[in-house]
């Protein structure tokens, strides 16, 4: 791949605020990103945290192009059926949260991963934030 490319995606109380496509791997990216956040965290109002989660993700065969077998084809593509699946790295940067009712509310986050395709990449961000959703109305309910 002649340039890797990110996805750096800004999320505000489960809205996705803003997105953007930024040159670099990934993991630079993610340290760069994080590095800046932390010039707007509050240490006395919560945490600052990166998780890295693994994302599968599924686009029907044949696929549309080869850029997007190119696209893929680092991240543990493979066929399950009609489909080819993929295993895609997402950082999430929460740097504004708060814990409620014994779990933790998301405020404000940045999600950085590899760009993909415009489909794909806003099909991530939509899991990420309904399950950061899920998980604190999870949290609530114990």
């Amino acid at each position: 791949m002649a340039g890797e490319s990110c996805i750096v995606a800004r999320i505000r109380n489960y809205a996705l605020v803003s997105s953007e496509v930024v040159s670099g791997k990934v993991t630079d990216v993610v340290r760069r990103v994080a590095a800046e956040l932390l010039k707007e965290w509050d240490p006395e109002r919560g945490d600052f945290m990166v998780l890295r989660d693994d994302r599968v993700i599924q686009v029907k065969l044949p696929l549309p192009s080869p850029e997007l077998y190119d696209r893929l084809k680092n991240y543990n593509i493979r066929r399950s059926g009609d489909s080819a699946e993929a295993t895609i790295p997402v950082y999430e940067i929460i740097y504004s949260g708060d814990w409620v009712s014994g779990g933790f509310r998301a405020e404000e986050a940045v999600l950085v991963f590899p760009f993909i395709s415009s489909e794909l990449n806003n099909q991530i961000i939509s899991d990420i934030i309904n399950t950061l959703r899920t998980e604190e109305v999870g949290f609530e309910e114990e």
